[in-house]
Formats: C-alpha cells, structure tokens, sequence
C-alpha cells in the first residue's frame, strides 16, 4: 500500500522545487495520439525534418532523442505541429504543444531511471539547480513559494499549464526545458543498453542524507530558518502559514538541494535516487513526497 503523505502537497511542492511539479506533470499530461497519418511520410504530408517548428537546437534535440526511442511519437508531435500550422497556431501555441510532449515523454522513461550510472543522477540534478538559477536570476515569481502555493491550492491541471505557458512565452525557460528532458531521454537509452543496479536503500542511507542534510541547514541557515518557520506556522492559522512562506525562496531551496546530494557518498546517493527516480517519473507524488520527509525532516 502506497503511504500517504503526512504534509499537504503544497508543501511538498515548495520543497522539492520544479521536480514535484514535473512529477505532477507526467501524470497528468498523455502522449500525443498516433494515428494512419501521423505514421505516413514526410513527403506525403508536407511536412520535411527541417520543418521551420525544428529549426530551433534545443528543439532539434529533442526531436532527434524523440526518434530514438521510436519514430512513432516524434511522428506524431511533427503531425500535431502541422496540423496546429495550418489552422495558423500562432509560435506560443505550437511550444505549448511541444512542451506538453515533452513533459509526457518522461513517463515512459520511469522504469530505467531506477538504472542510470549516478554521474546520471547528478546530470538530472544539475539541469535542475541550473534552471532553478535561470529563474533567481531573473527575479522570477516562480521562485516564491506563494505563487506555488496559490496555484496548487486552486488545482493541478491550472499549475502546470501556467509553467507551460509561462516557458512558451520565455526562450531561455523554453530551451531549458527541452534540453532538459532532452538529456534525461538520452539517459533512459544508456539505461536501457547498459543498466547499472544500486540495490535497496537502507536505514544506513537515511541517516546519512539526514546527517549531511544537518550539516548544509547549517551553513544555509538562512533555507532551514524559513522552512522551521513554515513548519511552526502550519496548522496554526491561515495568516501565519501565509507570512511563513512569503520568506521562502524556492529557487534557493531546490539548489540547497542539489548541494545536498553532491555531498552525499556517491553509493548512498545512487541508491537513493534510484528509488525517488522512477516514482517522480512515473507521477506518483505522494510517494515521492513521503520518501521526501523521511528523509530531510519534512513535516
């Protein structure tokens, strides 16, 4: 029986950053429908591999890594993307379809990410800390806990399509986000050709990320501060939860993070994050959100 969380999902999304969101994300967003004619040629339907939606590399990327794991749903985005051309979409709208391919393509990369080397681990860990630094640097609103919070109070669905629709308009975040799930499908492929088996965490393993969790809380006092002050707040009234996340950086959560998990003993952290990988991927949230509070004191 899958355990239920023991903190709202709000909570969980605020510390685990982009990744819960992206879990979320997988579980909500299915891949494009194939059909007789998204299978046909290119030439049969106007529709060349330099198709002008292609010609952007991080795009381009994406298509390629698309292929690779079949041509059927890199046919099936390119026929979308036509057909949305000729009703005259307009570029936002064609990068919203792209992303929401993108987002769904994760899930089938679920059952390998419990086999990457941890150098790929870290890969899907760094492109995090990197776009999470994309958005502080640019004074985003994403990176304020109550813009999280408000909208995943609201409902899921409407979270997720304003990331998307907030990275359409934005070429930085749209490049990003392709690379990214670019690399975690290249990922899934050496996975699949060379797997790499990390065996089960142990109580061992908690206590670990837990002592090394204890060590960056100090030297970022700042994080584990406004996260106590969170915890102390919840449940108490609906003003001082909302004052205590006003003080949260969730951009500077998720590198805390990261931070986190480069100092983590590299065995320790393969097998950790081969069991927390296929459970964000595949969506199951509320797993990931328990593991999560096991292991960095949450809640």
């Amino acid at each position: 029986m899958t355990p239920q969380p023991r903190t709202p999902l709000s909570l969980g999304l605020l510390v685990f950053g982009l990744l819960s969101a992206i879990a979320i994300s997988v579980a909500i967003w299915k891949p494009l429908p194939t059909s007789e004619a998204s299978q046909s040629s290119d030439a049969q339907k106007g529709l060349p591999q330099n198709h002008e939606v292609y010609e952007r590399p991080a795009l381009r990327a994406y298509a390629k890594a698309l292929a690779d794991q079949g041509d059927a749903e890199e046919r099936a985005l390119r026929q979308a993307l036509g057909d949305l051309q000729t009703r005259g979409a307009t570029p936002q709208q064609k990068r919203r379809l792209i992303l929401r391919s993108a987002l769904a393509s994760l899930r089938a990369e679920a059952p390998h990410m419990r086999s990457l080397p941890v150098r790929g681990y870290d890969a899907i860990m760094n492109g995090v800390a990197d776009g999470l630094t994309q958005l502080q640097d640019t004074g985003s609103h994403w990176c304020r806990a109550t813009t999280l919070a408000t909208l995943t109070r609201k409902n899921e669905g409407v979270l997720l399509s304003t990331i998307i629709d907030d990275m359409a308009q934005s070429d930085a975040a749209y490049d990003w986000a392709l690379s990214w799930v670019t690399d975690i499908l290249e990922l899934g492929s050496q996975a699949r050709a060379r797997p790499v088996r990390h065996g089960p965490r142990t109580v061992a393993d908690e206590a670990v990320v837990q002592d090394f969790g204890r060590q960056i809380g100090l030297e970022r006092w700042e994080v584990a501060l406004s996260i106590a002050a969170f915890a102390q707040a919840e449940g108490r009234s609906y003003r001082a939860m909302k004052q205590a996340l006003a003080a949260i950086d969730v951009c500077e959560l998720g590198q805390t993070l990261e931070a986190l998990s480069d100092r983590v003993p590299e065995a320790v952290r393969g097998r950790v994050m081969a069991e927390l990988g296929p459970e964000i991927f595949y969506g199951n949230t509320p797993y990931v959100l328990y593991l999560l509070q096991g292991y960095f004191f949450i809640g």
